[in-house]
This record gives C-alpha cells, structure tokens and sequence, in this order.
C-alpha cells in the first residue's frame, strides 16, 4: 500500500518541529541554570566571606542556610562564632532575606550601611558581638522589620532619629552599648511590645515620647544616667508586665504609677528616691518589688498590704523613720525579704504570717529583740540578724528552725554560750 505524498510531508514538518522545539527548550533551560548560578554566586558572597568558602560556594547548602526554590537566600542564623569573624563592608544583593541571626558570632567592625538594602527583613539579631561605631540611618528603611536585637555589643553614638521609621517594630534590644541619647521619634514605635535600653550611657530625663508607646509591656531602662522625676506619664503604659528604671539618678515616683494594675516586676533601686506612694498599693498582680538602695525617709505605706501575690520584696539600704507596717503579715506569698540597713527598730510581730519566706535579711539595723511568730517562719534557709542590738541569750525563737542553712548573729551583744538547742539546726552550714 503506498502511503499519500501529503502525509509524508506533513510527518518530516512535525518532526522538524518537535526538534527544534526540544533543541530551544534545552538551550532556555541552560540559559535559566547559568542565571540561576549566577544569583547563588551574588548572593552568597556575604555568608561565603564569614564561613571562609570559595567564592562559587553554593551557600544554600550550608545547615544554617534557607534558600527558596529558585535558589534566593530567605534566612541566616549562625549559633555560634563564625571562620572569618569579621563583618564584611557589605550585606551584598539579598533581596529575598527575611530573617538575618548572627548572634554569638563573635564579630568585629560595624555594621554596613547597605543593610538598609535588605527590603525583606523581619528578624534582625546581631547580638553579643564585639561590633563597634554607630547604629547606620540607613537601618531606617527596613520598613517590615518587627524584630531588631543589637544588644551586647560596643555600639556608640546616638540612636539615629530614622529608626522611628520601623512602624512594625515589636522588639527592640540596644542593651549593653555605649548609646548616649534616644530620639524623639521612637514614640513613633506604636506596635512595641519590648524596648530594651539598659546598660548605656544614656543621660537626661526619660523622653516622655516613651510614655506613648502604649502597646510597650517590658521597657527596661536600668544603668544609664537618667536624672529627673519619673514622669507622671508612665501611667499611659497600662500594658506594662516589667519596669526595670533601677541604677540611675532618679528623684521620685509620681501616684500615676498606681495605674499600671498589669506590672508584675518593679525595680527602682539604686536611684535618689525619698519616698514611696501609697499608690504602690494599687499594683496588685505585683510578683517582685525592689526599692532597695534609695534615701527613702518616711514610712512604707499601708497599702503594700494589698500586694497579696508579691514573692520578693527588697527594702533594704534606706533610712524608714518608721516602723515596717503590720499589713506586711498580708504577703502571704512572699519567699524573700530584704530589709537590711534601713534604719529599723523592731520587727511586727505579723511577720509570722509569712510560712513561705526562704530568706530574710535584717542585717544592720537597731533591733534589739525579734517577734515570737518568727518561729513559724520553718521554711527559712536564711536568717540574716547581724550588726544589730540584740542581747541575751540566742533568741529560743530560732532554735527550730531546721531547714535554716545559713544564720547570721555576727555583731550583736549575745551571750557566748551557744544552747544544746542549736542541733536541732541539722541543715544549717553557716553560723
């Protein structure tokens, strides 16, 4: 049977056709690996320089790398110092980077001002670093950043006014620097939940535009030189959990604070404050309270009585003029107490009340006799009485004590004799 002419043709166009095709699309997909290798190469040049890699190293095969399908850098996190642990002048072309983490990498230099390139950034962390001059303005353009940790490193100079520009911003960390000021237009930061700033070189009065960050719930400002009042503003921060202003040069706490119903952790210490506001009494979901190492003169108010969930109160390194109030014997919950050097005379007797305390320290004070109830107190493993007035006998009161491993009557006017009683203390280490 002889097959038609036409039908011959028609098979030799079509076969043509699919050669061609084959031979096109072989030559597109060289074209698309070539392409393909050479954005690996581009952007693999800032990771290749910390790991100490070739320059043609396919980065995307590193454990602590995550590249997209078309071979596009997404995220960095190294766990540890780095082969070349020096930063290099240049972040390079990452456009697909969310999430940069180079935390404990032990780097030197600074950090490039192209970092403001990275579009796509969420995470930034370079954090416990040895890196040194000033934070980049350009870090202003990062504009999906919501996560931004530079603690830890040896950062100086004024925190750029162009960090205000982070409006998803929810965590930022420029702890343990050497920062010296905080721009106005950080109250620009609506969607902060933490600002860390401690361990600076931070001087003047807290910038109320802080006091508008009403989303913030930890702000830590500790170790600075911060002067002044604490502004009657800090009560628009009514989300607060922690308020860590301790180690600064602080004047006085306003009522305002009374406002802050949700904080958990107050620490004021080591400022210049003189007195504490009855206000304090409305911080009911109060777990740990430090005013300790202040000049405060007058009296603890009553309503600390009402800080019922409170398991740490330091008091200590003050000057009361008063006694501690009865309405401590309320802190049923409390596991340690620190009323050392602060002037005190006696001690209530409701302080018995308190079955849960583990430490107590009224080392350096006035007192000449302590309270029966504190007999009840059989959980404690310190007692610290030292540098009082007290005479006589060891007090009976301590005798049962038998979880106590550490009791300090150093400095007192105690007889010598020391009571067969005293092994009954079958845990106690230290005398």
């Amino acid at each position: 049977m002889r097959i038609p002419l036409y039908l011959i043709i028609s098979s030799i166009l079509e076969i043509k056709f699919i050669s061609g095709r084959n031979i096109s699309n072989g030559i597109d997909n060289k074209n698309y690996q070539k392409s393909k290798r050479g954005t690996i190469i581009e952007e693999c040049k800032f990771v290749n320089t910390l790991l100490g890699k070739d320059a043609i190293y396919d980065c995307c095969l590193d454990k602590d790398i995550e590249c997209n399908e078309d071979g596009h850098i997404t995220s960095i996190t190294f766990w540890d110092a780095v082969k070349n642990p020096v930063m290099p002048d240049s972040f390079g072309s990452m456009p697909y980077l969310e999430t940069l983490n180079l935390h404990y990498a032990e780097l030197t230099g600074s950090i490039p001002k192209d970092v403001g390139n990275l579009n796509n950034l969420k995470y930034l962390d370079l954090s416990f670093n040895k890196l040194t001059g000033s934070i980049p303005s350009e870090i202003g353009n990062l504009s999906n950043l919501s996560y931004l940790n530079l603690n830890n490193n040896h950062l100086s100079g004024s925190i750029p006014s162009e960090i205000g520009n982070l409006k998803n911003l929810q965590n930022l960390y420029l702890n343990n620097n050497e920062l010296i000021s905080i721009p106005s237009e950080i109250g620009n930061l609506t969607k902060l939940n933490y600002l860390y700033l401690e361990s600076n070189q931070l001087t003047g009065s807290i910038p109320f535009e802080i006091l508008n960050l009403s989303n913030l719930q930890y702000l830590k400002l500790s170790s600075n030189q911060l002067a002044g009042s604490i502004p009657s503003g800090i009560g628009n921060l009514i989300n607060l959990r922690s308020l860590y202003l301790n180690d600064n040069q602080l004047s006085s706490i306003p009522s305002e604070i009374g406002k802050l119903t949700k904080l958990r952790y107050l620490y004021l210490n080591t400022n210049k404050l003189s007195s504490i506001p009855s206000e304090i009494g409305d911080l009911i979901d109060l777990r740990e309270l430090n005013l300790s190492n202040n000049i405060i003169n007058g009296a603890i108010p009553s309503s600390i009585g009402n800080l019922i969930k409170l398991t740490k109160l330091n008091l200590g390194n003050n000057i009361f003029n008063d006694p501690i109030p009865s309405e401590i014997g309320k802190l049923t919950n409390l596991e340690y107490l620190y009323l050392e050097k602060s002037n005190l005379r006696s001690l209530p007797s409701e302080i018995g009340n308190l079955t849960k305390l583990t430490e107590l320290n009224v080392d350096g004070n006035q007192i000449e006799s302590i309270p029966s109830g504190i007999k009840k107190l059989t959980n404690l493993r310190s007692l610290q009485l030292g540098n009082n007035q007290m005479s006589g006998s060891i007090p009976s009161e301590i005798l049962n004590l038998t979880n106590l491993i550490t009791l300090n009557l150093n400095n007192n006017e105690l007889s010598r004799a020391i009571p067969s009683e005293i092994g009954n203390l079958i845990n106690l280490k230290y005398l």
